[in-house]
């Protein structure tokens, strides 16, 4: 009874701090992995939350992964592009593209610029900035399907990178944190990454 009780503590614990956004051992939060194809015979997984809901789609060639926590706090779309030259491991490269992820939030946005923050994921690299819709600051209650924030960013990593674009409530939140956690320790490569000369369009 004893290690069944401890067992159960334990199980309470690793939830709490789960719910709490914490960082915690590898396995303790219920994920999921799903293998995403890419191109060729490349693949990446993705560490889904149990209690999250998770779609993928090829459109025009390119491989899209969509997620969203059951109540509806965050929503987080990754599109996946080719990148086997690695150019956008390049911090320039990625500073120039995030200029123009920006420009559709920042006339709308109560920063009215783009603040970049390096992303730090597990593997790669990558940059994030966030932007408040200026219609809806200060609102207590939002209209359905619309959030307060909209995080856009870039993950780059060997063969591929990554345009991610995470809608939430706030940024302060333990589903919140999670998405960006996700962003980080996540989206890591079942294949080697060697340098490959593809077909951009081969997904």
């Amino acid at each position: 009874m004893l290690l069944q009780s401890s067992v159960i503590t334990i199980m309470r614990i690793s939830r709490a701090i789960c719910l709490l956004g914490l960082p915690v051992l590898a396995g303790l939060c219920p994920a999921k992995e799903e293998l995403l194809p890419l191109y060729g015979q490349d693949r990446v997984a993705i560490e889904v939350p149990e209690d999250w809901n998770y779609a993928s789609r090829q459109d025009d060639g390119l491989v899209s992964a969509q997620l969203s926590d059951q109540g509806r706090q965050v929503s987080l779309q990754i599109t996946f592009f080719p990148d086997p030259e690695g150019r956008m491991a390049d911090v320039e490269n990625q500073t120039a593209l995030m200029g123009d992820l920006a420009m559709e939030y920042i006339e709308g946005s109560v920063e009215k610029a783009a603040k970049l923050e390096p992303l730090k994921p597990r593997r790669g690299s990558g940059l994030f900035c966030v932007f408040t819709d200026a219609k809806l600051a200060g609102k207590t209650e939002l209209p359905p399907n619309e959030y307060r924030h909209a995080t856009a960013g870039i993950r780059s990593s060997a063969g591929w990178f990554a345009a991610f674009t995470l809608l939430s409530q706030d940024t302060t939140s333990p589903a919140y944190r999670r998405a960006l956690g996700l962003l980080r320790t996540s989206l890591q490569p079942t294949t080697s990454g060697a340098k490959r000369v593809r077909d951009p369009l081969a997904f």
